[in-house]
């Protein structure tokens, strides 16, 4: 497993990301759209609409890969293994950003 410090940092969803409930699925919609034009909807599981769910708090991911754990039935290292790819999955399609530490 690599050693980064993804679970460290607390993260925040990104202004230009609009999320959208439509018939019990999450669906990320971007507003700025990309040069390399990637896919313009981003449609979320149940774990992953979970995930999302709980950013709003800016939680680290450390503390995301406590609350997949504590609510899905799910061994501690595929919970951080999960937690990871989905920030990871986030960033690439600039969903999410560090949270901003002030000076």
């Amino acid at each position: 497993m690599s050693h980064d410090n993804t679970l460290d940092i607390r993260f925040q969803r990104r202004s230009t990301m609009v999320t959208r409930r439509v018939a019990g699925e999450i669906i990320l919609v971007p507003i700025v759209r990309q040069v390399k034009d990637d896919p313009s909807l981003f449609t979320l599981d149940e774990v992953a609409a979970f995930l999302w769910d709980q950013l709003e708090t800016r939680p680290t991911g450390s503390e995301l890969v406590r609350k997949l754990h504590s609510v899905y039935d799910v061994a501690p290292e595929q919970a951080e293994n999960d937690v990871r790819q989905f920030l990871k999955q986030l960033q690439d399609i600039d969903a999410i950003e560090p949270e901003a530490v002030p000076a």
